[in-house]
């Protein structure tokens, strides 16, 4: 009796050393790892998700102080009849220049680029009367100073809708009897300083529009159905200049009634701020999933070299580390340079897996080998997000190289097992 419960006893103990020597077994345990790693990083992505649409409340209200984004046009000319039909005609010229001064502002933490332009609109209508002229600007708030020269005859903007203008929102311009020339024509010089943020659009309202655009910006993003002629890019700022004709857009050169859109075509510049930390951070949380499986095989392959074996909760700390990498990109970037902030969350893992690794294995060689292996994954990383036209191909390549990597170092497994099986 005594007999069969050693013997009993021997194939339960030999059944268990099997189990945790079992390669099979550690790489499903590995995988469920990575799976169940993956709730915290979603939880993450959460987390920047709700800190960019905070950071988007806070510029908000920056911009209902200051000015939103601005949309100037015009002017155009407006014209009634008897029976109060209102007909809209376009300048014959439009010539516009600015120069933008952006400004970085805070509220809290949160960053976001507004701007003061001063802008000069010139150009003439064909012979014609009418009642008044209209310019489009989409925040009447941000107009800080204009000045109105109708025909060489300073004027006083008013509302649209005390001059019977049916457009909105902007600015209307009386026409009167002395501000007319012999020729008939109707030429125009506004100068105006607007108030905005992040963007700048303007409208192609002339049969011929040019535009000359200088700030000391150093990122625009030309935005907007029509790109620039020519453009020059320093880190000092940048200049641009439009060209746009009336086989251009698609408005006519003259309507009757109302349009509901006259922005329907637009162009402009976007002050945005590079290395935007939210962003940044979603894109790098798309690259978890490699990371933490290429964490769980570098153990698991310093496990075999090593002959010391893991437990599944060590594997789990370590998939952890990873994960908190994220939170700490994210919270140090809303105070850092990205780039520094991610050196810093690269290193402080990087440390802290290779402490984990000396603790679990007793040598200094697998934990510095692990710190090593650290910062080459995030080192990538960092490549392929700074790679964004490339990084489909960059991040393909890296999964191909690891790949290889894998099939080298998995080749031998079989006979590993086999000899460990004979003995």
């Amino acid at each position: 009796m005594e007999n069969e419960l050693e013997r009993g006893k021997d194939i339960v103990n030999g059944a268990c050393d099997r189990l945790k020597s079992s390669v099979t077994l550690k790489l499903i345990i590995i995988g469920i790892i990575v799976v169940i790693l993956q709730i915290p990083t979603f939880m993450i992505e959460r987390l920047n998700t709700r800190r960019e649409k905070t950071g988007k409340e806070a510029q908000q209200e920056i911009f209902s102080q200051w000015g939103k984004k601005q949309t100037v046009g015009g002017p155009v000319l407006i014209q009634s009849n008897p029976d109060g039909d209102i007909r809209t005609v376009l300048p014959e010229e439009l010539a516009i220049k600015g120069t933008v001064r952006p400004e970085l502002r805070y509220r809290g933490i949160f960053q976001t680029v507004t701007y003061s332009a001063s802008l000069q609109f010139t150009g003439k209508f064909a012979p014609g009367t009418g009642d008044a002229l209209y310019f489009q600007l989409s925040d009447i708030k941000g107009l800080a100073d204009g000045k109105f020269l109708v025909n060489g005859v300073a004027q006083n903007a008013q509302t649209p809708a005390s001059l019977k203008v049916p457009y909105s929102p902007g600015l209307a311009i009386p026409l009167v009897p002395q501000a007319k020339n012999a020729d008939g024509t109707i030429n125009f010089d506004f100068q105006l300083t607007v108030n905005g943020s992040e963007e700048l659009n303007f409208l192609p309202l002339g049969r011929t529009t040019r535009m000359e655009l200088a700030s000391d910006w150093h990122s625009p993003g030309f935005i907007g159905d029509f790109l620039p002629q020519s453009r020059t890019i320093t880190p000092d700022g940048f200049t641009a200049e439009y060209q746009i004709n009336e086989l251009n857009r698609a408005l006519p050169q003259s309507w009757m009634g109302k349009r509901e859109h006259l922005d329907q075509e637009s162009f402009g510049v976007n002050f945005y701020i590079p290395g935007n930390i939210y962003l940044q951070t979603m894109r790098a949380t798309r690259y978890s999933a490699l990371v933490i499986v290429f964490t769980m095989l570098a153990f698991f392959f310093t496990e075999r070299l090593t002959r010391c074996r893991m437990h599944p909760v060590q594997y789990f700390m370590a998939g952890l580390a990873v994960v908190l990498f994220y939170v700490l990109l994210l919270s140090l970037g809303e105070h850092l340079p990205f780039a520094r902030a991610y050196l810093i969350a690269a290193l402080a893992v990087a440390l802290a897996i290779g402490y984990y690794a000396r603790l679990i294995f007793r040598k200094n060689g697998p934990a510095i080998v692990e710190f090593l292996l650290m910062l080459a994954a995030y080192g990538a990383v960092y490549v392929m997000l700074r790679m964004e036209e490339f990084a489909l191909l960059t991040g393909t390549a890296t999964l191909f190289v690891l790949l290889i990597v894998l099939m080298t170092l998995t080749g031998n497994l079989n006979r590993e097992n086999g000899k460990s099986g004979n003995q």
